[in-house]
C-alpha cells in the first residue's frame, strides 16, 4: 500500500514538472530529451540558478524593484540596510547627521540698519585743553583735535553712563554701547548696563572703581564749581545714600539715622570711597 502511494506521489510530481516546462516553452519532446541527457551523463540538478529564459523571449525593460533577488537588485532594491538613505526623501539638503550645519556655523553679513545713529561718545577728560569760559562745539572739537569724524553728532558722557559705556565697550558689547550714547534715558543707560552680553563679575569687580575713579578726576578737575564743593567737604566721609544700591551706596536711606553709623551701612560705598580719593589727588 505504502509503495503504490509513493508511485502515486511520484507521478504527480512528473506531472507538475510536465505542466511547468510547458509553461516555460519546453514541449514534451523537448522535455523527454533533456531528461534523457542528463540521465546519460550522471544526473543533473535543476534550481533557480541554470534556468534559462526560452528560446525567442525578449527580458523585459520593466525593472522590478524590491522583488527579491531574481529582480537583479535584490530585497533592499540596492538602498541597503537601514540609515537615513534608506528613507524616503534622503539626503535632506544641508544635514550633517545632527551636528550644526555649516549655513548655521558662518557668520551672518552685510545688514545695516539704515535708520541707525553712530554717535561719538568723548569722556570729560578730554574738555581740560579747553580754557573754562571757551565754548566747545563740534567745530572746536574738530580743530582740536579731538574728534577727527563726528558722524551723527558726538557726546559728552558724564559719569554715570560713563560707567556703563565703559563696562560694555571692556566686554566688547559694541551694541549696547552705541545704545547707551543714543539714549538720555538714565533708567534705560541703567537697564543696557546690566544688559551687557559677556559680562563676567570677576573682571568687572576687579576695574570697576578704577574706571569710575578715572571718571570723576575728569569731571571735577575741569569743572571749578564743582571742585570747590567737593574740596569743601574737607575730610569728611563721603557716602551714597541709596537703598537699593548696595555695592556703589551704602544701603541706607537718607532720612535713617543709621546712615551716620559706618557699622550700620548694608552697602559698600564704593562711589564715596573713590569720591573721597579725587578729593585727595586734587587737593
Amino acid at each position: 500500500m505504502i509503495e503504490q502511494v509513493q508511485k502515486g506521489i511520484a507521478v504527480l510530481q512528473i506531472k507538475g514538472f510536465f505542466e511547468k516546462m510547458n509553461e516555460l516553452g519546453y514541449d514534451n519532446a523537448h522535455i523527454l530529451k533533456l531528461i534523457t541527457e542528463t540521465i546519460e551523463g550522471g544526473g543533473y540538478v535543476m534550481d533557480l540558478s541554470n534556468l534559462k529564459a526560452a528560446e525567442g523571449s525578449v527580458h523585459s525593460g520593466n525593472f522590478r524593484r524590491g522583488r527579491g533577488h531574481g529582480s537583479g537588485n535584490g530585497k533592499t532594491a540596492g538602498k541597503g540596510h537601514k540609515g537615513q538613505k534608506a528613507r524616503s526623501g534622503a539626503p535632506r539638503p544641508g544635514f550633517e547627521g545632527g551636528q550644526m550645519p555649516l549655513y548655521r556655523r558662518l557668520p551672518k553679513r552685510g545688514f545695516k540698519c539704515r535708520n541707525s545713529k553712530e554717535i561719538i561718545g568723548i569722556n570729560l577728560s578730554a574738555l581740560e585743553q579747553f580754557d573754562n569760559d571757551a565754548v566747545v562745539s563740534v567745530e572746536t572739537l574738530i580743530e582740536a583735535g579731538v574728534v577727527k569724524n563726528p558722524r551723527d553728532g558726538v557726546k559728552i558722557l558724564g559719569n554715570g553712563e560713563f560707567m556703563m559705556y565703559q563696562k560694555a565697550v571692556h566686554f566688547n558689547d559694541i551694541a549696547s554701547a552705541k545704545q547707551i550714547l543714543e539714549t538720555d534715558d538714565v533708567a534705560e543707560i541703567k537697564a543696557l548696563g546690566r544688559g551687557v552680553t559677556g559680562f563676567e563679575e570677576s573682571y568687572w569687580n576687579g576695574i570697576r572703581q578704577i574706571v569710575v575713579y578715572e571718571g570723576l578726576i575728569a569731571k571735577f578737575s575741569q569743572n571749578k564749581s564743582l571742585k570747590k564743593l567737593l574740596l569743601g567737604t574737607g575730610k569728611d566721609i563721603l557716602a551714597e545714600c541709596a537703598v537699593k544700591d548696595i555695592i556703589w551706596g551704602i544701603g541706607v536711606s537718607m532720612k535713617d539715622p543709621d546712615r551716620f553709623d559706618k557699622t550700620k551701612w548694608k552697602g559698600q560705598n564704593l562711589l564715596g570711597y573713590a569720591l573721597m580719593m579725587v578729593r585727595s589727588r586734587l587737593r
